[in-house]
C-alpha cells in the first residue's frame, strides 16, 4: 500500500470539543499496516502467520505451513503473528523449526493491527505439543495448555522475552524443561512468566543442566512457576523487576530487588514468626505499624540482625521493642506490621 503520509487536512478539526478521534485512529492503523508491510516484505527473513487468511507470498494461513517454511530457512527468522482474522492455535503434534542442517534463531513477533498496540495471543494445545528451535517472543502472549513439555532443552542455548511478552502457564506440561547444557532465559520490557487460576510449573531445571534467568525492566516471574535442582539455577533480578519465591528454585542473586508484605506479631513472644524472603548481608528491611494491638509500651519495631537468616530464600523476624532496652520485647503486642525488604547487590 502507499505511504499514508501526514494526517489529511480534511481530518483535522480546530474545535477540540469535536475532534474526530476515529479519523486519527484510522490513520494510525494505516501507518502501522504500512510499517508492517515494509518490515515483512518480500526478501526479508520473516514470514507471517495469519490464521483465517489466505496463503500467498510470505503469508501463511496454517501453523503446518509455517513450520514447513521455517524449517527450510537458515539464519535469523521472525514469525509475525497476525490474529486480526482468527485466533492462533498450535494443535497437538511435534514441530521442529530447526531440523538437521538448518540453524539460526526463531522469534515470534507482533504482526497484528487490531486493536492497535495490543499483543496477539497464541494458544498452545490443549494436548501434547512439542516445539524445537524457538528462541524468543517479542510482544506476543502465549497460553501454554500443553500436557507435555513444549521445549525440551538438552544442549546449550537461550530464549528471550521482550516487549510485554508473556508465557501464561495453564497446562500440565511446562513451557521449558531443561535437562542438559547451559541455558539462559532473559525477560525484559515488562515481560512475564505467569499463571492463570493458580500455581502451575512453567519451567523445570534438572541436573546436569544449568540455567541463568535474568529479569530486567519491570519484568516478573510469578510464584510457584519454577522448579530447579539445587545449584542448577541462578537468577539475576535487576531494579524494578520482580521474582517471587519459588520453593524449588534455591539459587538467587537479587540486585536491588524489593519484596514486601504484612505480618502479625505472635502473642506472648513480641516477635513475628519467621518471614521467608531473599536476604543478603546487605539487605535493608523497612518496617511500619499497620494495625495496632497491645502496643502501648512498644517504642519501636525492628528487624534485628540476630533474627535475620541470609539465604535464598532466607528469613527475618520483626520485634516489638520496649523502652527498657537491652533486648526487652513487648510480649503483649500483637500488632500487624508492614515490611519491605530491599536486597542489595
Amino acid at each position: 500500500m502507499a505511504d499514508p503520509g501526514k494526517l489529511p487536512p480534511s481530518n483535522i478539526e480546530t474545535d477540540q470539543s469535536r475532534y474526530p478521534f476515529w479519523a486519527l485512529e484510522k490513520w494510525i492503523r494505516e501507518l502501522i499496516a504500512f510499517l508492517i508491510g515494509s518490515v515483512f516484505g518480500p526478501g526479508a527473513s520473516t514470514i507471517v502467520w495469519r490464521p483465517g487468511g489466505v496463503t500467498a507470498g510470505n503469508v501463511f494461513a496454517t501453523w503446518a505451513e509455517v513450520v514447513a517454511q521455517v524449517a527450510t530457512m537458515n539464519g535469523a527468522i521472525t514469525i509475525g503473528l497476525d490474529t486480526d482474522l482468527a485466533a492462533a492455535v498450535i494443535p497437538p503434534g511435534n514441530y521442529d523449526l530447526r531440523p538437521v542442517g538448518i540453524s539460526g534463531p526463531v522469534t515470534f513477533v507482533n504482526a497484528s493491527k487490531a486493536p492497535a498496540f495490543a499483543a496477539p495471543f497464541l494458544t498452545i494445545g490443549p494436548g501434547a505439543v512439542t516445539i524445537k528451535g524457538l528462541t524468543g517472543l517479542d510482544d506476543v502472549q502465549i497460553d501454554n495448555q500443553s500436557t507435555v513439555a513444549v521445549m525440551a532443552i538438552t544442549a546449550n542455548g537461550s530464549f528471550s522475552l521482550h516487549g510485554r511478552a508473556i508465557v501464561f502457564q495453564t497446562g500440565a506440561g511446562p513451557f521449558w524443561a531443561i535437562t542438559g547444557g547451559d541455558y539462559a532465559i532473559l525477560l525484559s520490557d515488562a515481560s512475564q512468566i505467569s499463571v492463570t487460576g493458580g500455581p502451575a510449573i512453567a519451567l523445570t531445571v534438572a541436573a546436569p543442566a544449568t540455567l541463568l534467568l535474568t529479569l530486567e525492566d519491570n519484568s516478573s516471574v510469578a510464584t510457584g512457576t519454577i522448579t530447579a535442582a539445587a545449584g542448577a539455577m541462578t537468577v539475576a533480578v535487576a531494579s524494578g523487576a520482580q521474582y517471587f519465591a519459588q520453593a524449588g528454585a534455591p539459587t538467587i542473586v537479587p540486585t536491588v530487588q524489593r519484596q514486601s508484605g504484612s505480618s502479625a506479631i505472635v502473642v506472648g513472644t513480641g516477635k513475628t514468626a519467621a518471614i521467608p524472603a531473599f536476604i543478603s548481608a546487605t539487605s535493608k528491611i523497612l518496617v511500619s505499624q499497620k494495625t495496632p494491638a497491645g502496643d502501648a509500651l512498644t517504642v519501636k519495631y525492628a528487624a534485628l540482625a540476630a533474627d535475620r537468616v541470609v539465604g535464598a530464600p532466607g528469613s527475618f523476624q520483626i520485634t516489638a521493642i520496649l523502652a527498657a532496652g537491652g533486648g526487652a520485647v513487648n510480649g503483649a503486642d500483637t500488632s500487624t506490621i508492614d515490611w519491605e525488604v530491599i536486597a542489595g547487590p
